[in-house]
């Protein structure tokens, strides 16, 4: 709680669940009458609307980024849905605060830090994460493969494979932004989400 309070506290943004209180052991937010992306996902989305949940949520990551912040667990179900279907990124749990490394923090302190990076849900998470090195083109990738898996893609196939079972018309217009932002190097991934998500925009 006390990881999650920190990095909700820093950011502000109209697609992030609002923070109300932080304590020592408890976080208290909004509450967002609706469902989880994973249960909406029951039923079949239209690319259109897929794309737009990315979109906000992707603005919601920028925001996140630029106060330092990096989600480390974009998926379907930390993305809730209120009744008129505004998106809002939930759950910083296991958010990491870029805020700098104290030179003169103890080793052990430093090594705890490193384990924590490698939390994250494995279907979601990108490939450096899983080393222990998030940052916020790891959340690119996290947000790629949820757009991904709300078009029919199965998060835990290998994103090429998903990618080339996209109906043609998805795959003419969006295999190559999701080839880009699933690179399994963050170095050829988007500069940042907001690239990915114009990319997104222009794409529809």
């Amino acid at each position: 709680a006390d990881r999650e309070g920190k990095a909700l506290a820093t950011v502000n943004h109209p697609n992030i669940v609002p923070v109300f209180d932080v304590g020592e052991s408890y976080i208290t937010t909004a509450f967002v009458e609706g469902v989880d992306l994973r249960h909406r996902m029951r039923s079949p989305m239209r690319p259109a609307d897929a794309i737009s949940i990315v979109c906000e949520v992707g603005s919601a990551l920028a925001a996140a980024h630029a106060d330092g912040v990096v989600h480390c667990d974009v998926k379907p179900a930390n993305i809730l849905l209120d009744r008129s279907g505004t998106p809002f990124l939930a759950d910083f749990g296991i958010a990491r605060v870029l805020d700098g490394e104290d030179d003169d923090e103890d080793e052990e302190t430093r090594n705890e830090d490193e384990e924590e990076l490698v939390a994250g849900t494995p279907a979601y998470m990108a490939p450096e994460q899983a080393r222990g090195d998030a940052t916020a083109a790891s959340d690119q990738y996290g947000l790629a493969k949820t757009l991904l898996a709300m078009l029919g893609g199965d998060p835990r196939e290998h994103p090429v494979r998903s990618i080339l079972a996209l109906p043609p018309g998805l795959a003419d217009a969006l295999a190559p932004i999701l080839s880009r932002a699933l690179a399994a190097d963050p170095t050829e991934r988007y500069e940042n989400v907001v690239a990915f998500t114009d990319a997104l925009k222009n794409a529809k």
